[in-house]
C-alpha cells in the first residue's frame, strides 16, 4: 500500500512535538455493566480500543527503520503495576473475537505478574494502552518520543452520573498519520463497538 502523506508527515516530523493528542469523554456503561459480572475491565476496554483501531488504516502505518510500513492488523501492549513502584509491559495477541482475546490476555497477564519482566512478541505494529484507575482527569499528556509512532490510549477512572458511566480516554497519534478526521471516526467506531458489546458474538 502507498503512502500518501509523506510531504505532511514530514511537515509534522520538523516539529518538536509532531504528535495529535485529544482527551475525549466516552460512554461506557455497557463495558462496565458487563464487567461488574464477568470481570476483565481492563483487557475488555483494550479489545474494544484494538478492534476499533483496527477499521481506521491511519492507525496502523508507521514510520520504522527509515521507512513507512502499514500492518494489516496491530495488536495491544498494556501497561501493567507491579507494585508500588514499579511497572512493566506485555504485548496481547489480537483475536477479533472477545473471548479468545480475554483468554490470551488473562494467559499473558498470569505469565507477567509470575515473572514481573515485561513480556513482548518481539514484533512490531502494537498500539500502547494504559489506564489511570485512581483517578480521573480531563487532559493527559504523556511521555513520548517523535520518532516513535506508535499510537498511545490512556483512560482513566470510571466515573458515574445518573446510572450511566463515563472515562476520560487520552488519544496520541502522529499527526503525519492522523488528524481529526480519523480521530472522528475512531470514535465513531469506538462508541458503535461499546453500544453494542453486549450483542457480539461468543464462543
Amino acid at each position: 500500500m502507498r503512502f500518501e502523506r509523506e510531504e505532511l508527515f514530514w511537515h509534522y516530523q520538523e516539529n518538536t512535538n509532531p504528535f495529535f493528542i485529544i482527551t475525549v469523554s466516552i460512554d461506557i456503561t455497557n463495558v462496565v455493566r458487563y464487567c461488574k459480572e464477568h470481570k476483565n475491565f481492563y483487557a475488555t476496554m483494550g479489545y474494544l480500543i484494538t478492534k476499533s483501531v483496527n477499521k481506521i488504516d491511519a492507525f496502523r502505518w508507521r514510520y520504522e527503520d527509515n521507512q513507512f510500513h502499514f500492518y494489516n492488523q496491530v495488536f495491544p501492549n498494556f501497561t501493567q503495576k507491579i507494585n508500588d513502584n514499579k511497572i512493566g509491559y506485555f504485548d496481547c495477541p489480537y483475536h477479533e473475537n472477545y473471548e479468545l482475546f480475554i483468554e490470551g490476555f488473562q494467559k499473558i497477564q498470569m505469565k507477567f505478574y509470575q515473572s514481573q519482566e515485561s513480556s513482548l512478541l518481539g514484533e512490531k505494529g502494537s498500539i500502547w494502552l494504559s489506564c489511570l484507575p485512581w483517578v480521573s482527569f480531563q487532559s493527559f499528556v504523556p511521555p513520548f518520543d517523535k520518532n516513535n509512532t506508535t499510537p498511545q490510549f490512556i483512560w482513566d477512572q470510571y466515573q458515574e452520573k445518573d446510572d450511566r458511566y463515563t472515562i476520560n480516554l487520552m488519544i496520541l497519534a502522529h499527526h503525519g498519520f492522523v488528524d481529526g478526521f480519523h480521530i472522528s471516526k475512531f470514535l465513531e467506531i469506538l462508541n458503535l463497538e461499546i453500544l453494542n458489546f453486549q450483542k457480539i458474538e461468543r464462543l
